[in-house]
């Protein structure tokens, strides 16, 4: 068994190209499809639902400072 003679080694590189690993693929140039534009809509309203969330728990805090005896530290 010594070296693959040339045949054998076209042999293995057509193996090779039908493999989808050993295919450069372009990533720039991949489709935008529904499932995507869906996530991206997800990712924006739960950044944006959170901040709000946020928000009004913050102010709910700072309002009830006094009732619940806590101090600026611990409001953040």
């Amino acid at each position: 068994m010594g070296e693959p003679n040339k045949q054998d080694k076209k042999e293995i590189r057509r193996k090779q190209k039908k493999n989808i690993f050993y295919k450069r693929k372009n990533y720039k140039k991949a489709p935008f499809s529904d499932v995507h534009a869906q996530l991206y809509w997800a990712l924006v309203l739960g950044q944006i639902a959170c901040a709000y969330a946020l928000g009004i728990a913050g102010s709910a805090f700072n309002h009830a400072k006094l009732a619940l005896n806590i101090n600026d530290t611990w409001l953040g």
